[in-house]
């Protein structure tokens, strides 16, 4: 297995500036709605014990389609992975507030795997089963 992206987003500036630097020949194919506070756009990290940066997806929970997605620079066979971390201020209030943190997606848009944070900040694995997820 080889690494094919890994991001600090130190490189890239704060706020709505990030958002074209993101874009510019990287493998970053989406980055959301700018119209939700904060979407899409590097800043500093909510951690009090990091110094670093981290990409903010939105105030309003997360259209994970549309609001950060990562167009692999080469075809994957056999087996992909992720690692990341990632910060809620506050544990999703809903069923339909659950943000998806990480999925796998087809060339034609369909997700194949994601994981969901729960309410009670369980992680669930949903894939998809016969066409349907």
């Amino acid at each position: 297995m080889s690494i094919q992206w890994a991001d600090d987003f130190s490189r890239y500036g704060l706020s709505t500036p990030s958002r074209a630097a993101l874009l510019a020949g990287l493998p970053y194919a989406n980055l959301g709605n700018i119209g939700s506070i904060g979407a899409g756009t590097v800043t500093e990290s909510p951690d009090p014990n990091d110094d670093g940066r981290a990409f903010q997806i939105g105030a309003n929970g997360n259209n994970w389609p549309l609001d950060f997605r990562i167009a692999l620079p080469t075809v994957v066979s056999g087996t992909a992975g992720v690692a990341f971390r990632a910060w809620l201020s506050v544990l999703p209030g809903s069923g339909t507030a659950r943000p998806a943190l990480v999925g796998f997606q087809r060339s034609d848009g369909n997700y194949l795997v994601y994981a969901r944070i729960e309410q009670n900040g369980a992680i669930t694995i949903q894939a998809r089963v016969s066409g349907a997820i």
